[in-house]
């Protein structure tokens, strides 16, 4: 009492089921390997592009390391302009009175005696 075994042509319109799908399967992991192909690809690009990025940001910051010493060396001598400012002033306040008491003592000593 076993059952009658299916006839020829169900069998074969299995198998052509069967190799359809296993043909729709097999083109489905093509296009999920050209897909992996295209971002391997993509990846090694982001990469290479990442690489050339990351060296001239390098020759950016040795540029700008080199203009910070600059600017800061200038920050120094503003410094030390600035305080020589301070100190010119009276300087000069003083230089000028020291001068005319000078010009005053020749005056009197030789003996001005004002416009002719």
């Amino acid at each position: 009492m076993s059952s009658p075994p299916p006839p020829p042509q169900l069998e074969i319109a299995e198998n052509i089921e069967t190799d359809r799908w296993r043909a729709d399967i097999s083109e489905e992991l093509r296009d999920g390997d050209r897909r992996m192909d295209e971002l391997t690809a993509d990846v090694a690009a982001v990469k290479r592009q990442l690489e050339a990025t990351s060296q001239a940001t390098g020759r950016v910051e040795a540029n700008t390391a080199e203009m910070l010493q600059v600017f800061q060396s200038w920050k120094g001598a503003m410094a030390a302009l600035e305080i020589l400012g301070k100190v010119a002033r009276p300087l000069g306040y003083i230089l000028g009175a020291f001068g005319a008491v000078v010009a005053l003592w020749v005056a009197l000593k030789t003996g001005w005696r004002g416009a002719p």
